[in-house]
């Protein structure tokens, strides 16, 4: 990766729009720091794809501003890597032996030993050489979990579609499938994190810091243990909270029953096919604890080399690792440098190189948000995928960040680009859900299935066809938001 160009970010984004000018381009969006998207975007390029596919992405851009961020590439890709995946699978026929598993679970157990060895106390003895090349070490787990999970994020409904065709070209029977596809059998992420907190309290704030960390960042061990007692008051009192367990293990065990019944009915290969996309539903939810687990040290590193270099803190999310390795990070301008990006930044990644460029995202976003646009719902009625059945009307609040979640009442329709663990606790409030993204493998999916919140994913660009106070209907049973 090289230092920053003269090339400017509006000639990015047109070689990333010539590029992909006969595909469909979408976005994931939200808390989104640019170490954190060079840790993944890495993930999709041949050094590590090449592991398990002939092919991998690019080119892919993303823009930030502040703590807000969107990576912007092909759907086409994400899909087809999932197709391949699937391919895989009905050769082998089974989980345990796809080359991906595999790896993700010796990835598993790396992270493991990465995350109990370098706490922030042990980083703190290291000098700015050995800080350094830690972070890129944990980088490279970064890239390489990525590499071997990715398939699990392009399951979604027309994927889906097209899988069940191919064996049932009448299409009879696919509602009810997918609708199985995605049914609660398992304790989630926000369960077992939840869980865990409750056992370990503030006695241990490393312990559990991963839980607090997401693509937007990771809160400082002084700010964990404010997080921690905040969260355990949400849950309430030990009692409670096992009360609402031992109800939700029954509403799983009940959904598992009802699962197993209908997967003994299937005949061979649709369950193959059930196989696959219960696998990829598991995989997304399992990896977050593990990817969080590595981004944590990664981010706890970068916040020691620039407490030891004199950094102003609040920028370690826009620390790029070649700022490292160039030794940018010692020259004086740097902290000018990283204001700037703070203030509007552009990454373009093409053949395995990152390209950094500072300037006006607003005017960045409205340009990529546009070639999004052209595939996406319409002003009237915006469409999407089907990710919990119902209907329900209600006022529109568009929740993008953290921040904005003190404005959702009880009884809003959450309007969002895609769901994250933390949005948990408004989604709880919500009347219905709608995003952007997402497939059946998301968060959304999973968690408004949980809650039995109607939801619709994958509209494309209702964030920006809708507005704050519009009086909507949900009807998740035929995939419609409709203004009143």
């Amino acid at each position: 990766m090289n230092k920053p160009n003269n090339v400017s970010g509006n000639e990015l984004i047109q070689r990333f729009a010539k590029a992909h000018s006969n595909d469909v381009v979408t976005k994931q969006e939200g808390s989104l720091m640019p170490i954190a998207f060079q840790g993944i975007i890495l993930g999709v390029y041949k050094t590590y794809m090449s592991k398990y596919y002939e092919m991998y992405f690019g080119p892919i851009i993303s823009v930030h501003e502040g703590i807000y961020g969107a990576v912007f590439f092909n759907l086409i890709e994400y899909r087809e890597v999932c197709k391949i995946t699937y391919k895989q699978f009905l050769e082998i026929r089974s989980e345990e032996n796809l080359k991906q598993m595999k790896d993700f679970e010796l990835l598993k157990k790396k992270i493991d030993k990465l995350y109990k060895e370098y706490s922030p106390e042990k980083l703190s003895g290291f000098d700015s050489a050995k800080l350094g090349n830690l972070i890129h070490d944990f980088l490279v787990v970064i890239h390489e979990i990525l590499a071997c999970t990715v398939f699990c994020e392009g399951l979604d409904e027309p994927l889906e579609r097209e899988l069940y065709k191919e064996l049932e070209p009448s299409m009879d029977g696919f509602e009810e499938f997918f609708s199985n596809v995605s049914l609660p059998t398992f304790e989630s992420f926000v369960t077992r994190a939840d869980k865990l907190l409750l056992a370990k309290g503030d006695k241990d704030l490393y312990g559990v810091q991963w839980i607090f960390a997401d693509y937007g960042g990771v809160p400082g061990l002084d700010e964990i243990k404010k997080l921690v007692v905040e969260k355990l008051k949400s849950l309430g009192s030990s009692e409670k909270a096992k009360t609402n367990y031992e109800h939700e293990a029954n509403e799983l065990k009940k959904n598992k029953k009802e699962f197993d019944d209908y997967v003994s009915k299937l005949d061979h290969k649709k369950k193959l096919l059930m196989d696959y996309s219960r696998l990829a539903v598991n995989l997304r939810d399992f990896r977050k604890g593990h990817i969080q687990k590595i981004i944590t040290p990664a981010v706890n590193a970068v916040r020691e080399l620039f407490s030891k270099n004199n950094i102003p803190l609040k920028y370690v999310p826009y620390f790029l690792e070649q700022d490292f390795f160039s030794s940018r990070y010692k020259e004086k301008e740097y902290a000018d440098e990283l204001a700037s990006r703070y203030k509007g930044f552009l990454l373009y990644f093409e053949s395995g190189k990152i390209t950094p460029v500072a300037g006006n995202a607003k005017q960045w976003f409205n340009l990529l948000f546009n070639l999004v646009d052209k595939n996406a719902s319409s002003e009237s009625v915006i469409k999407g995928s089907i990710a919990c059945k119902g209907k329900v009307t209600g006022p529109v609040r568009i929740v993008l960040s953290v921040k904005e979640f003190g404005k959702f009442k009880q009884g809003d329709i959450l309007v969002t680009s895609m769901t994250r663990p933390e949005f948990v606790p408004i989604m709880k409030k919500a009347a219905g859900l709608v995003t952007d993204e997402g497939g059946v493998t998301s968060h959304a999916a999973i968690v408004s299935r949980e809650l039995g919140i109607p939801c619709i994913i994958g509209t494309g660009n209702a964030t920006r066809i809708l507005k704050d106070g519009d009086i909507v209907e949900v009807d998740a049973n035929k995939g419609v938001v409709r203004k009143i």
